[in-house]
């Protein structure tokens, strides 16, 4: 355009953003666009790489044996109980997220809808015989 008045097909309307790559490639090399033809074949030949280095792995199935102790009690331990760790915390959070406010992440093993247990075993939870 700094050359000569353009077409508007060649100016205004001219998009290499919303077609597909290789239609960007003709469409590039047709008009003699070269920074955009080096950006297609350069995002072609990525992609090309990527599917091809992926193909080379083979997903074998793998037995991992560890064991855990788990128990089943029907009372509440309370012997780790520290009233000091108790504050305003989980609720702030809550108002947080119910608010709309989205700039912290729910908590682990809840999301909008629904809000889960989380299991583990005596070791993950810190204890251990």
């Amino acid at each position: 355009m700094s050359d000569k008045p353009q077409p508007a097909e060649q100016s205004v309307l001219l998009d290499y953003v919303s077609p597909m790559q290789p239609v960007v490639l003709f469409s590039s090399a047709r008009a003699k666009h070269w920074p955009v033809l080096t950006a297609a074949v350069g995002s072609i030949l990525i992609t090309a790489l990527t599917v091809i280095s992926t193909s080379l792995f083979a997903v074998e199935p793998m037995l991992f044996k560890q064991y855990a102790s788990m128990a089943l009690s029907s009372r509440i331990n309370n012997t780790l109980f520290d009233q000091d760790l108790i504050d305003s915390s989980p609720v702030l959070s809550a108002m947080t997220l119910l608010s709309g406010n989205l700039s912290m992440a729910y908590p682990l093993g809840t999301n909008q809808q629904y809000a889960i247990d989380m299991f583990g075993s005596d070791e993950a939870n810190g204890m251990c015989h």
